[in-house]
């Protein structure tokens, strides 16, 4: 497949998905008929995403994605069922809760790869996206069950205080997420800092990586100029 076409087809998993978080968060701040039917559209959106970025990754080799995609199917699903088995008010509310936490979770996964699917699944770029939008989902579910601290949780009503720790628990996905990637890419590149970094501050650690860490191209690097300034003996 051509490089234009892929990058074209990725840009359209990303916009499919990133409509479907928006419909999803959208229909979880309201109640009513239509608001369920805006969450639904966002579920089945969410699917066609991810269908579409397996697709593309399958078709141009990228297998590694196409074992995380995987994984954040089953993630996702596993989360949804538990959404509806544990639901306490009837069917429709065990589906809202199920597309607020395990559907949108998988969202983010299909999104993932339309943003880096051009990119190597294990890198920090991953890791980096993976734990900023778990740090901005936690912000996110804060703001909604009470917002600053001292404000009594459930203060808000309380559908928006649900769906807030929903979204606690879809932050705490997409950190451990991101902390694996980490804890692999801080292996692979002997970046034994950064990866105790990683080990000791999971998300935080894992988006601070991401962003700044070295690459193995860098550390090597930085290997073979301390043998040349020993061959020398500078060091």
């Amino acid at each position: 497949m051509d490089s234009s076409i892929t990058a074209s087809s990725r840009r359209q998993v990303n916009l499919i998905a990133g409509l479907a978080i928006v419909l999803i968060f959208v229909g979880g701040l309201l109640q009513g008929s239509v608001p369920f039917i805006v969450t639904l559209i966002g579920v089945a959106l969410t699917f066609i995403a991810w269908v579409y970025a397996v697709f593309i990754a399958a078709r141009t080799r990228q297998f590694g994605w196409v074992i995380l995609l995987v994984i954040g199917l089953v993630l996702g699903l596993a989360l949804s069922a538990y959404s509806i088995t544990s639901a306490k008010t009837g069917l429709n509310e065990g589906i809202l809760s199920a597309a607020e936490l395990g559907i949108l979770s998988l969202a983010f996964f299909a999104l993932s790869f339309g943003m880096l699917g051009g990119s190597e699944v294990m890198s920090r770029g991953v890791a980096a996206y993976f734990g900023g939008w778990g740090l901005l989902l936690l912000v996110i579910g804060g703001t909604l069950v009470g917002g600053a601290i001292g404000t009594s949780i459930g203060a808000a009503s309380v559908y928006i205080t649900a769906l807030g720790f929903r979204f606690y628990t879809g932050a705490g996905v997409l950190a451990f997420v991101a902390w694996i990637i980490g804890l692999i890419v801080g292996y692979r590149t002997k970046s034994w800092g950064w990866f105790t970094l990683v080990v000791l501050l999971p998300a935080i650690g894992a988006f601070m990586f991401g962003l700044f860490g070295p690459t193995r191209q860098d550390v090597l690097m930085a290997q073979e100029h301390t043998r040349q300034r020993k061959a020398a003996g500078l060091v």
